[in-house]
């Protein structure tokens, strides 16, 4: 039996194979696979060359694997992707759902702009919430917004941080 280690070092090796079937094979494995702590940055790192694939299935097979494997490093590059992308593609939930796994303020902030589009404002909301008070400066934005849904959802996501009304006002 091969350890564990061995066949991460080889799903990194095969990432290095763009739009190949290796390349998919590797970011499906990572995304199933416990993270290695010594070997996460690493592996992190090669998860975002697939982030720019030509396939769309193996952008969206990367996302996945950068919520399971993904680092702060990451953010910039998923944010690309999320930005990039137009918003029905199965990938962009996916990177969606990679920077709420991250918790990061900036990756908060990209997932805030989504409250106002129609159709992923649900995934922007439940994002939001899983990322917890690290979203609490980006929700702040939107409780004055002139849409009245928007506005809505972002005064219960602040409440469910616990955020203080001085907070508010400061939004």
């Amino acid at each position: 039996q091969t350890k564990p280690e061995a066949m991460v070092d080889q799903a990194v090796a095969d990432l290095k194979n763009p739009d190949t079937d290796y390349e998919r094979t590797a970011c499906d494995y990572l995304a199933k696979t416990q993270p290695i702590a010594v070997q996460r940055p690493e592996a992190a790192k090669a998860l975002e060359g697939p982030l720019n694939s030509a396939k769309g299935e193996t952008r969206e097979a990367a996302a996945k694997a950068l919520k399971t494997w993904g680092t702060a490093d990451n953010v910039a590059a998923l944010i690309d992707l999320l930005d990039s992308e137009p918003p029905f593609h199965p990938h962009f939930v996916a990177a969606m759902d990679a920077l709420v796994a991250l918790k990061d303020e900036k990756g908060a902030e990209a997932v805030a702009r989504y409250l106002s589009d129609n159709f992923h404002n649900q995934d922007a909301v439940r994002g939001l919430r899983a990322m917890g008070p690290v979203a609490e400066k980006a929700v702040a934005g939107y409780v004055n917004s002139s849409d009245g849904r928007v506005r809505e959802q972002a005064a219960l996501l602040i409440r469910g941080y616990g955020t203080k009304s001085d907070v508010l006002l400061a939004a």
